[in-house]
């Protein structure tokens, strides 16, 4: 007879065991038990509830502005700069001014045409005139070296002038 009275007594505290495990958590529960997305502490901060907190954001490295100074073009048998290329050094000059320990090759480069002698002539004036404008700019000179490789390294090497036009360009490397 015991069996027969606890049986209802046992189906009914599951029961409620079973309900109240189930039941949607009020509001504020949805707020504090949701998980708070993974961020990577390198290169981003956020805030709690309990105010901001502390990340370890690193800065600008030369490699990471390797890949944002671009390089410029120039016309055949000139060193003066375009309005395009004016534009592309006062882009670069920013990014420079972002890093100011951070020093800079300008690399002067030509075309083909003409004798080696004559571009490598020709390239230093370019990178001599690349230098002046981001100089202008309020780089500082000593943050700038140029060399001249004319006609050395070409990025086209085939005799159109869409290949030539791409190698009359001044590029920067990163000193350091």
């Amino acid at each position: 007879m015991r069996n027969l009275n606890a049986k209802p007594l046992l189906v009914a505290l599951i029961g409620s065991l079973v309900i109240s495990g189930c039941a949607k958590p009020h509001a504020t529960d949805d707020i504090a038990s949701v998980p708070k997305p993974s961020l990577d502490m390198a290169s981003a901060s956020h805030t709690t509830s309990s105010g901001p907190v502390e990340t370890n954001i690193q800065p600008v490295q030369p490699a990471d502005i390797q890949v944002a100074l671009d390089q410029i073009y120039f016309a055949y048998d000139q060193s003066t700069l375009s309005e395009q290329a004016r534009d592309t050094l006062a882009t670069n000059a920013a990014l420079l001014q972002t890093v100011p320990k951070l020093k800079v090759r300008i690399e002067g480069h030509c075309d083909n045409r003409g004798s080696d002698e004559y571009n490598l002539v020709l390239g230093e004036r370019r990178a001599q005139s690349v230098r002046a404008y981001l100089v202008s700019l309020g780089i500082a000179p000593e943050r700038l070296v140029t060399i001249s490789f004319g006609e050395e390294k070409p990025i086209e090497k085939t005799f159109t002038e869409m290949a030539w036009s791409k190698n009359r360009r001044a590029e920067f490397k990163m000193l350091n």
